[in-house]
């Protein structure tokens, strides 16, 4: 029966995770969380596929699962879906500028709490993209802290999505305070743009070292971005 692939299926994301509940199922799938229940415990008749089935599936399974499910239980749906099961992208995260601000906050060692969130970016759009960052593994909740490890990525769209939100989220007032910038565009000889090059690799490898070998003393949160692009042409060779 459908009930029964789907209370499995719900089980078995749940149990998978320790963020996982239902009732963060519930505030993701717009599902209620007693519907969400009876559903599990099977104490409930033929829900409905648009209305319920589909929101509370669509959270951690793909279109191809969620095909297969409908189409093993004969349901009417499943016929529709089935022309689009092809061209089902992978998932990706979907982060946005919100998720690094929370990801700073839990940085530092002492972390952040859920309280903190969701005062500082609301019950409802915080807490949710909390419980999202918790189920994907960027942040930890340990004895009530919510915290972070120094995020080191080298995945070349993950790096550039992540340097267009700093830059959306970096805070002008801090200038001069510990915040600073620079930009340049133009031109220069190629010996001199290979010496800024060597630059940024020391600052890249400087990173890494503090990364993995901190020095003691007393601790701040940053948010570090290196970018640059060389073009050459056949004027310029």
């Amino acid at each position: 029966m459908l009930i029964d692939d789907v209370a499995d299926a719900i089980s078995s994301y749940v149990e998978a995770h320790p963020s996982r509940s239902l009732r963060t199922l519930s505030r993701r799938s717009g599902v209620s969380y007693s519907t969400i229940r009876r559903i599990v415990q099977k104490d409930v008749g033929e829900p409905s596929v648009e209305k319920t089935i589909l929101p509370i599936l669509g959270v951690f399974l793909n279109l191809k699962e969620i095909y297969s499910i409908l189409e093993k239980n004969n349901q009417p749906m499943a016929s529709f879906i089935r022309p689009f099961v092809g061209f089902e992208k992978k998932p990706t995260l979907d982060l946005c500028d919100l998720d690094q601000q929370i990801i700073l906050e839990a940085t530092g060692k002492q972390g952040t709490t859920r309280e903190r969130i969701e005062t500082l970016h609301g019950q409802l759009t915080g807490a949710g993209r909390l419980e999202y960052l918790l189920e994907t593994g960027l942040l930890q909740e340990i004895d009530g802290k919510i915290k972070a490890k120094n995020l080191y990525l080298s995945n070349p769209k993950v790096v550039l999505s992540h340097i267009e939100m700093s830059a959306r989220n970096f805070d002008i007032e801090n200038i001069g305070r510990g915040s600073f910038y620079n930009h340049f565009i133009g031109s220069m000889s190629e010996q001199d743009f290979l010496k800024i090059k060597q630059l940024g690799k020391a600052f890249v490898d400087e990173i890494a070292r503090v990364r993995d070998n901190p020095t003691p003393g007393k601790e701040v949160v940053v948010n570090l971005n290196i970018l640059g692009d060389v073009f050459f042409s056949e004027e310029m060779k």
